[in-house]
């Protein structure tokens, strides 16, 4: 029976065993390197968080939970480079870290493009409409989806008279008695 050539127990590495070394040695310039992408990450990862907190609590608090998505692969890619660092992993994870790495650098991007892009437009209502409160201003529509109908979008001070047939009426608020 054949030998097999990899089946014996000598050692791939020459040098004592205490001395093997398990990942290449970085050199300072690849560091640096290493912790000046982490920092400008981290820092754009903090940004999209902090406004994801602004927006996600003036505009919809689906950006709240993008942001806290965003923080929870972050920690688990800071976790991951941490272990790494520390020999804990193999280095078959470096091509997992650094794609974790790009992919919350790409979810941030997307972040806060959905947190920043302007409202769609309604196909229904086109989302602007001449009011009929005796100013040929434009005024917003709200589309409901129940009925089927466009309804005005009041400013600040005005309640909507839905007794009136579609899109309704803007009237100012009685004042308190």
């Amino acid at each position: 029976m054949a030998r097999n050539p990899f089946a014996d127990e000598t050692p791939l590495y020459d040098g004592a065993e205490s001395d093997e070394p398990l990942f290449l040695h970085p050199t300072s310039r690849d560091r640096m390197i290493e912790n000046a992408i982490g920092i400008g990450l981290g820092l754009f990862v903090a940004l999209t968080f902090i406004f994801s907190i602004i927006t996600g609590f003036s505009t919809s608090s689906n950006n709240l939970f993008m942001g806290i998505a965003l923080l929870a692969f972050s920690a688990v890619t800071a976790q991951l480079i941490g272990w790494y660092r520390l020999g804990d992993l193999d280095p078959k994870f470096k091509i997992a870290i650094l794609t974790m790495g790009a992919s919350v650098l790409l979810l941030a991007i997307v972040a806060n493009v959905y947190f920043w892009s302007p409202p769609t437009v309604n196909p229904v209502c086109s989302n602007m409409s001449h009011g009929d409160n005796g100013d040929k201003d434009l005024v917003p529509l709200l589309y409901d989806t129940l009925t089927h109908t466009c309804w005005y979008k009041c400013p600040t001070g005005q309640g909507l008279d839905m007794s009136v047939a579609a899109p309704g009426a803007c009237k100012a608020f009685a004042p308190a008695p």
